[in-house]
């Protein structure tokens, strides 16, 4: 078998975790399309050719790994889930280029500043679960829309600055960007992202506090969104005490 034919999958409520076998070249549309549950998919480094709609609707897929033998060639199986999820279009170049890690990286930087340019609103579809009764001029679903692309976005710069501890150092003016957008949603979108229960989120708090984005007069109101993670609102306080934040007067005992 060298190819995963068209919706062979589609649907399957079963499936968590796949390895498609080595040899392996093609994975055709639909082919693991509203698989629910897919956590995590071992693609062979024979892969040559991804279908754009492969993983449509697999909201739950966290890792995609490339492996060769027992080797799994990329290095942050977490990161290429999360970049297929965003840029399902770039799906085949980005498992291909996956292969070789410098290459992925290049491209990477490169693909993520143009969807750093893009509108918020890119994609929104309001008819796609059926018909104008699903939106009825509500632009409550297109700020959902919104709101979630952009934490989307700060979930993704969270990655690649992970990236680098593995050497994958990202150019400094590139990384200037990076960290910009992060500084400026601080109290929403790159925070919000730290509360995430779909990602591993205990990385991104560090980056939040190494890079100072909130100051002592923010910490009130971060605690309040943080609600019951404890390790969080401990690293606000911590944070805020280091600036002379006064955040200790406030809480009753």
């Amino acid at each position: 078998m060298t190819t995963i034919k068209k919706k062979a999958h589609l649907g399957d409520r079963r499936l968590v975790n796949e390895t498609i076998p080595e040899g392996v070249t093609t994975i055709e549309d639909w082919a693991y399309a509203h698989c629910k549950l897919l956590n995590r998919i071992y693609i062979p480094y024979t892969i040559n050719m991804v279908s754009p709609k492969t993983f449509d609707g697999c909201d739950n897929l966290s890792e995609v790994h490339v492996y060769k033998g027992d080797d799994t060639l990329n290095d942050n199986p977490h990161l290429l889930a999360l970049s297929i999820k965003a840029w399902p279009d770039d799906i085949n170049e980005l498992i291909v280029r996956a292969k070789t890690p410098d290459m992925f990286y290049r491209f990477w930087d490169n693909r993520f500043l143009k969807y750093l340019n893009e509108s918020d609103d890119t994609g929104f579809n309001p008819f796609l679960a059926g018909g104008e009764e699903d939106y009825e001029d509500d632009d409550n679903d297109i700020e959902l829309f919104i709101y979630k692309r952009q934490v989307d976005k700060c979930t993704l710069i969270y990655e690649r600055i992970l990236s680098e501890n593995e050497g994958y150092i990202i150019d400094e003016d590139i990384r200037d960007r990076y960290i910009t957008y992060l500084r400026d949603r601080r109290l929403a979108h790159s925070f919000d992202a730290l509360l995430r229960e779909d990602v591993y989120v205990a990385a991104y708090k560090s980056i939040y506090f190494e890079y100072a984005f909130i100051n002592a007069n923010e910490a009130f109101e971060l605690i309040d969104k943080a609600g019951n993670d404890k390790e969080l609102s401990s690293m606000i306080i911590n944070a805020s005490l280091k600036e002379g934040g006064g955040i200790i007067d406030g809480f009753k005992i």
